[in-house]
């Protein structure tokens, strides 16, 4: 604007996999759902998006620990998910593996089971949808991931990376 003393300023904030945004981190934002019927909704937010949790302990306990980690995200019209990458793993108490389980639609609303992998610490790094057999890219819509884990203390960090679009930010300085 002319005259007007105002510089406007348009920034765009880029995410990529080395700056990944969180979504979710059960140290601040609670557990994650550990109702297969009921999984936590979370919203994708940028092209490299962070889950971090903690996961493990009996099924058979009533109620039951937390054997289930269960959440579902959509994918934004026009956008597509890449990959979903096992950031971290931390295993204890002699465990060697985790249960990550892969459903398109929401797993609480009867979606369909796709593919799974046992994963280990040796996964750290790798893509779960490819050594799930899940075919990506996943197209717009709604997926579940169900991790499963019956010791506790499971220490895990996905990452879903794909197009999905950051924020456009404006802000003016005077």
């Amino acid at each position: 604007m002319k005259g007007s003393g105002v510089l406007m300023c348009c920034v765009v904030l880029l995410a990529s996999p080395a700056f990944a945004d969180t979504i979710w981190d059960e140290s601040v934002d609670g557990d994650i759902s550990t109702d297969p019927l009921a999984p936590t909704q979370m919203t994708l937010v940028s092209s490299a998006d962070r889950v971090s949790a903690t996961i493990g302990g009996s099924s058979t306990n009533s109620p039951p620990e937390d054997f289930y980690d269960t959440f579902t995200f959509t994918v934004p019209p026009g956008n597509q998910v890449t990959a979903v990458v096992l950031a971290d793993y931390q295993v204890s108490g002699g465990n060697t593996s985790t249960g990550f389980n892969f459903y398109t639609g929401n797993q609480g609303e009867g979606g369909t089971f796709v593919g799974s992998v046992s994963m280990t610490t040796a996964d750290i790094g790798s893509d779960l949808l490819t050594l799930s057999s899940v075919p990506a890219p996943l197209a717009p819509g709604d997926y579940s991931i169900s991790m499963r884990e019956g010791t506790a203390g499971q220490i895990y960090q996905l990452e879903i990376q794909g197009d999905v679009p950051v924020e456009l930010q404006s802000f003016s300085v005077e």
